[in-house]
């Protein structure tokens, strides 16, 4: 895929989002260009997953605009009127964005390759046997080639996860945006996740968006980190930005704010089939 990369392909202005009398997004201003891996950081409650969730229209902002890939985002403007876009445009928009949850959001009575599939054939109507094709494709970009005929139950949560990313690049979005992607897994399968999200951008040149609380996976991983606390933007700039002092301004935290305590580094040597570093061991480590 292509895309002018001196252009910002999500452009947000003075996004605002409340439900009830709680300002969710309070005049987010945001813009990305395409190839580029953006990290959203900050405590629960930011505004975070908003944001994501106005980007890929499973809700709708209630003041501002969202430009993505040249166009507004769910409405028409008419005058200075806006209008909503009908439920067939939206979805045409919506295809622009690949989405993948924190719990990966799988049919658990669905083999890994019928969840990637379920959409194009069931919802897009696309060719049973094209649809195939290209989801064993994904699948071995992914590294799960073998686990085609596997239920969700009996692969690990990194797996799963990669079933997930597989299913988002099923619609050829020119954007993975990527809710809490790792919260739910041990070090390694984070790590292969990022990896796995990572290799799609630069190999495929998709823009990803990920939502972290891990600072130093936000650092190896991204280009640029953006923080926001209360529904508002509160630091954009580079990994290398991303100080300790700045960590602590984000989450409105003292100084014993240790973010040694969100870390998901492993060693160097470790190995994947390693108990040290499966998930009950891990978590085991972290309440000890």
């Amino acid at each position: 895929m292509s895309a002018d990369n001196s252009q910002p392909l999500v452009y947000a202005r003075s996004v605002g989002k409340s439900f009830g009398d709680f300002k969710a997004l309070t005049d987010v201003d945001i813009s990305v260009k395409a190839k580029e891996v953006v990290c959203i950081i900050g405590p629960s409650g930011s505004g975070k997953t908003t944001f994501l969730r106005c980007l890929n229209q499973l809700e709708t902002y209630d003041r501002g605009s969202i430009w993505l890939d040249g166009e507004l985002v769910g409405y028409r403007k008419v005058g200075d009127v806006l209008h909503r876009l009908p439920e067939k445009e939206i979805a045409r928009q919506r295809r622009k964005t690949g989405m993948v949850f924190q719990r990966f959001n799988l049919f658990p009575h669905f083999t890994a390759l019928q969840n990637i599939i379920e959409g194009p054939c069931y919802v897009l109507k696309q060719n049973v046997e094209e649809a195939t094709a290209l989801a064993m494709k994904l699948l071995d970009s992914v590294g799960l080639r073998e686990k085609a005929s596997s239920y969700p139950a009996e692969l690990s949560g990194g797996q799963q996860q990669r079933v997930a990313i597989a299913r988002a690049l099923m619609q050829d979005p020119k954007i993975i945006l990527a809710d809490e992607p790792i919260a739910s897994l041990d070090p390694m399968n984070a790590q292969i996740v990022m990896d796995t999200l990572k290799k799609i951008n630069v190999e495929d040149g998709r823009m990803v968006i990920a939502n972290l609380h891990t600072l130093d996976t936000a650092r190896r991983y991204c280009d640029r980190v953006i923080g926001m606390r209360d529904g508002e933007v509160v630091f954009d700039g580079t990994a290398d930005e991303l100080t300790t002092s700045v960590a602590r301004e984000i989450y409105g935290a003292d100084d014993s704010f240790n973010e040694a305590a969100t870390s998901t580094s492993i060693p160097a040597d470790a190995k994947a089939d390693d108990p040290a570093w499966s998930q009950p061991a891990y978590a085991a480590a972290m309440v000890s």
